[in-house]
């Protein structure tokens, strides 16, 4: 298991940065870029500080420097390899046979390895400190889950067979429902369609609805369970405060929310977002880097804890 820490201020001074335009921000968390190497750079900077944006125009993810490109050129955008979702070492079966077909016939993909596994780590967490063995339950039997700023899904197959395997049917929870909303659904509607129809059709236990949503003026329905990929926070000021707050607004009494941060300098302003909205942070490795290289782009290498 792992240790719990709250990541500070580094005393180390922080590597320097590659600049990605909000577009390619979108290409990245849509899949277009996911799991591929990054050969451009859109700006030098020999700040040590890592801010979610420079002129508010532009997200700063830090990158050591032996890691930077060289050829300061785009490349033609490819699509990346996917993979099928890794069966999950805590248990759970392999996807069905038909899995990798009915994702094929509804033009989605397996999630890609680069986040399938590291999204196994975050649930790993969960399963082994017992933090899913108490959520609140509607009347009917029903658990409501929260996906906030999921962007395209791509963790989609690995969270379906998860709760089929270790949450449906157990501790009464009878049926699952979720849903998942982002500001940006303009490149993510046909994907998120073809996901809906694909768990209804997989998993007919399980609803999932995937919709257009300003996080920053509502609030999400009441969830038990909330997992929020990649909140952009590396500063405590701007949108993402007002979001990160309407969240934990969202998460049921009794509830479990999880952050999952790709760089230590979005940890800190997001433990001081949640402190804003009154609820205490708890900040934990994710375990899967403890056997695994951190690449460039880690996802979800720091897990943001927060009980309802």
């Amino acid at each position: 298991m792992a240790r719990a820490m709250v990541i500070g201020p580094s005393a180390v001074a922080m590597p320097r940065p590659v600049f990605f335009s909000p577009a390619d921000q979108r290409a990245v968390r849509h899949g277009a870029l996911a799991g591929q190497p990054v050969s451009y750079v859109f700006a030098a900077a020999a700040s040590p500080v890592c801010a979610s944006s420079v002129n508010g125009s532009h997200l700063c993810l830090a990158r050591p420097a032996h890691l930077l490109p060289q050829a300061p050129s785009r490349p033609p955008m490819q699509a990346p390899t996917v993979v099928a979702a890794p069966s999950h070492s805590f248990g759970a079966a392999r996807p069905p046979p038909s899995f990798t077909a009915a994702c094929n016939a509804l033009g989605t993909s397996p999630t890609p390895k680069s986040i399938a596994g590291p999204y196994e780590g975050l649930l790993r967490v969960l399963m082994e400190r017992g933090l899913l063995n108490n959520l609140p339950v509607g009347p009917q039997g029903v658990l409501s889950v929260g996906l906030p700023f999921c962007a395209a899904l791509l963790e989609c197959p690995v969270l379906m067979q998860f709760l089929q395997q270790n949450i449906l049917g157990r501790n009464g929870v009878t049926d699952i429902s979720m849903v998942g909303s982002d500001i940006c659904d303009g490149a993510n509607s046909q994907c998120w369609k073809d996901k809906e129809r694909w768990v209804q059709k997989t998993f007919p236990r399980m609803q999932l609805q995937l919709r257009y949503a300003d996080l920053t003026k509502e609030l999400m329905p009441p969830s038990a369970l909330i997992i929020g990929c990649h909140p952009e926070s590396s500063r405590s000021d701007g949108p993402w405060n007002q979001i990160i707050a309407n969240v934990l607004r969202s998460l049921a009494p009794g509830g479990i929310c999880v952050f999952g941060n790709f760089y230590e300098c979005e940890v800190g302003p997001l433990v001081q977002m949640c402190a804003n909205a009154g609820a205490r942070a708890e900040v934990i490795p994710n375990p899967y880097y403890q056997t695994n290289p951190v690449p460039a782009m880690p996802h979800l290498q720091f897990l943001v804890l927060v009980r309802g």
